[in-house]
């Protein structure tokens, strides 16, 4: 709106007449990095200070995230906590199988910390994998926290994609397609819980590399691998959080389901047929 009137001087806009016609601002979204079991009293979160450039050729800034980030230590902030269905399992020893590129790893870390305190309870872990993707190694956020729960056995394995370090770029489908047969290995575990935090086509690419995985590795037909992920979604286990618009997934869905239209019309055409020929395969009694 601002670059907009810089555009037309000539444009007069009352104050009253301007907060007819904005909109409310909306609520901004970010999931929390942090456990209570682990840091009770607390709410971690962790937030992309945003910079951009305008249509008109000016810098602008994130809202909410630049406001955050100018926070002093002691400041106060009105905030408000959503329940989420993205949860860890309530299995300590269920793997997992966890993609967050960039901030998209903000849950996953809290999941992290759940497991380290599941760990100092005594409880035993099951298998944990992580695919983390950045541009470089400044933008490699939680490295050492990473490294360290690694090294506890808290993490299983952490795959690093850097997407601006080389002339190519690699990304954490690339990484997930050089990994096949380990991924296959751990999704086909009957309690594998498969998470996915970041924008919807990192989400899209992933899933897609996760059905050529099943296909390849698994030997499945296309709606065999469907029905798979499927399964796991309606137990629960098949998690996404994110941003913008997927479309692979519910694509897939929906051939399944056409499949199985196209089975049930051709099963009514055969009945239609052996009734029509004095045949009953069917007690119609």
């Amino acid at each position: 709106m601002a670059d907009l009137l810089d555009e037309f001087p000539s444009a007069t806009v009352t104050l009253a007449g301007l907060l007819e016609v904005l909109p409310k601002q909306k609520p901004r979204l970010y999931s929390i990095s942090s456990c209570p079991l682990l840091h009770p009293g607390q709410i971690q979160i962790t937030v992309s200070v945003t910079h951009f450039i305008t249509n008109a050729g000016k810098e602008g800034q994130g809202l909410c995230s630049n406001y955050l980030a100018g926070l002093q230590p002691g400041s106060t902030a009105r905030i408000g906590v959503h329940t989420s269905t993205f949860r860890p399992p309530t299995d300590s020893q269920a793997p997992l199988l966890m993609v967050g590129p960039g901030t998209g790893v903000s849950p996953l870390i809290a999941f992290l910390q759940y497991r380290e305190a599941l760990r100092n309870q005594g409880k035993q872990l099951g298998e944990a994998s992580l695919y983390f993707g950045c541009r470089n190694h400044d933008d490699f956020i939680y490295r050492e926290q990473l490294e360290s729960w690694q090294n506890q056995g808290i993490l299983t394995d952490v795959q690093v994609a850097f997407s601006r370090l080389m002339n190519q770029k690699v990304y954490v489908q690339n990484l997930m397609r050089q990994q096949a047969a380990t991924l296959w290995t751990l999704l086909s575990h009957p309690q594998c819980h498969y998470y996915v935090c970041g924008d919807a086509k990192m989400a899209d690419d992933v899933f897609e590399m996760l059905m050529a995985i099943a296909k390849i590795e698994g030997r499945l037909s296309h709606i065999e691998a469907v029905e798979f992920f499927d399964k796991m979604k309606q137990e629960k286990r098949f998690y996404v959080d994110a941003w913008g618009v997927q479309l692979n997934f519910k694509q897939a869905i929906q051939e399944v389901q056409k499949d199985n239209y196209s089975k049930a019309e051709k099963w009514l055409e055969q009945v239609g047929e052996e009734l029509a020929n004095g045949r009953y395969p069917l007690d119609l009694s």
